[in-house]
This record gives structure tokens, C-alpha cells and sequence, in this order.
């Protein structure tokens, strides 16, 4: 074993640090501050559905962002994010965000929109890299943005990653 007064994890909303330091004693076993500490620790799914890939830079037009900088652009009220950033290596990062409660609203509005995504998030095929039709779902929910368009047009659905996420 270890002891140490910190720990730095940096290992993501799941983990393996933070599971450690949550889980590592019985809850009644420890004093109020760990208890307090303990519940720091836990993550927490925010509501946010998030997509992403990274993509040559050279395949985008227009242009998602300069060299070197960040684009970020809040589409409204919704929680619809677009951001793109230069990755290096003459590559971009791309990001795009939506509300779940926004799309399962929007979705009972017009059942056709988000049909597929709603499926997804009810049964089990959510998260991970190129679910059929997630391509085709997210021009649709960003088609008034004309830089998640060119995002979008310039990465194949196999590369785009999905999630929902958590913070703590």
C-alpha cells in the first residue's frame, strides 16, 4: 500500500482514481470530512450528450478555426455546442453537444427527428464510435451552423465518437 497527503487523477469522469478513493472503505467506516470527501469524489452524469472526433484540418471547408485557436459557439438555449480547436499536427478537433431532456422533448414533438438517438439512449447502443445514423441526426440538429456542417461533411460516422458526460 500507499500513503501519500495527494493524489492527483487525472484519468477522466471514469476514473480508476477517483473509483479507488470512493470505494475504499466502508461509507460508516469514515469520518464526516471522508464522507464529504468521498462524495466529491463520485461523477455524475450532467445531462450533456456529447460527440467528437478528430480529423484532418486540410479535409474541413471552410475553415473550422485558425491555426492554433479555438472556435466555440453556444447554438442558443438548448445546451447545443459547437467546438472546434487546432489539435496539432494539422489536425481538428472537433466537438458538438446537445440537452438529452432537449432532444427527448424535441423528440416527442416531432417523433421523426430524433428517432434514432432517442432509441439509442433507451436501450443499450449509446456511446462509443460510429452508431449508424448519428451522422445523418446531428446535421439535422445542427444544420443552422454551417461549421458543424463542414465538421460533420468531413469525417466519416465510423470516427465519431459519443457519450454522455459526467463532472463531478
Amino acid at each position: 500500500s500507499i500513503r501519500t497527503s495527494l493524489l492527483i487523477g487525472a484519468d477522466g469522469a471514469g476514473s480508476s482514481v477517483r473509483q479507488f478513493m470512493a470505494h475504499d472503505s466502508p461509507q460508516n467506516d469514515k469520518s464526516t470530512h471522508q464522507k464529504k470527501a468521498v462524495a466529491s469524489y463520485t461523477s455524475r452524469y450532467n445531462g450533456q450528450l456529447l460527440w467528437n472526433a478528430i480529423i484532418p484540418s486540410a479535409d474541413i471547408s471552410p475553415v473550422a478555426h485558425a491555426p492554433g485557436h479555438v472556435e466555440y459557439v453556444i447554438c442558443g438555449t438548448d445546451g447545443q455546442v459547437v467546438l472546434t480547436f487546432d489539435a496539432g499536427e494539422d489536425r481538428t478537433s472537433w466537438y458538438l453537444t446537445l440537452m438529452e431532456d432537449h432532444v427527448r422533448s424535441t423528440n416527442a414533438g416531432d417523433p421523426t427527428l430524433y428517432q434514432t438517438l432517442t432509441k439509442a439512449l433507451d436501450g443499450t447502443s449509446f456511446g462509443g464510435f460510429g452508431r449508424t445514423g448519428v451522422k445523418e441526426e446531428l446535421q439535422t440538429a445542427f444544420k443552422a451552423w454551417p461549421v458543424a456542417l463542414a465538421c460533420l461533411d468531413a469525417t466519416p460516422e465510423s470516427q465519431i465518437f459519443e457519450r454522455r458526460l459526467a463532472d463531478r
